[in-house]
């Protein structure tokens, strides 16, 4: 009976250690994930117009002494100007759908080639 018992708490001891084991790789690889996330996470808008870097990286070199006033608004209006461009002539995804050959409702008796014809509504 004693061998019987120390069996199952064997046993239950194994299910709780792979258990615990188990939800501590959980949690190990949430905080990893959360981790990447944020490192590629980037704060500032992305780049425009393969120049590189942002409005606010711009504004952080000219306080930076970096660039200077005239280089800042030349390359600020080059960055507009890229936006501007890309967003200008937005090309749809889809092509607009045909109408439907059926009417309003869905009823093929009730579209517009019944109307010529005398159909129902006639």
């Amino acid at each position: 009976m004693n061998s019987l018992v120390l069996a199952i708490s064997s046993n239950v001891w194994d299910v709780v250690t792979w258990t615990v084991v188990f939800l501590v790789l959980l949690v190990v690889g949430f905080v990893a994930v959360a981790a990447v996330r944020k490192h590629f996470r980037e704060d500032d808008a992305p780049s425009v117009g393969g120049m590189g870097f942002t409005l606010n990286q711009l504004r952080q070199m000219r306080r930076d002494g970096e660039i200077n006033d005239e280089q800042y608004e030349k390359l600020r209006q080059h960055i507009i100007g890229s936006v501007a461009a890309e967003t200008a002539d937005p090309k749809p995804d889809k092509p607009a759908r045909p109408p439907s050959p059926k009417g309003r409702n869905g009823d093929p008796d009730d579209g517009p080639q019944d109307r010529d014809r005398g159909g129902p509504d006639n």
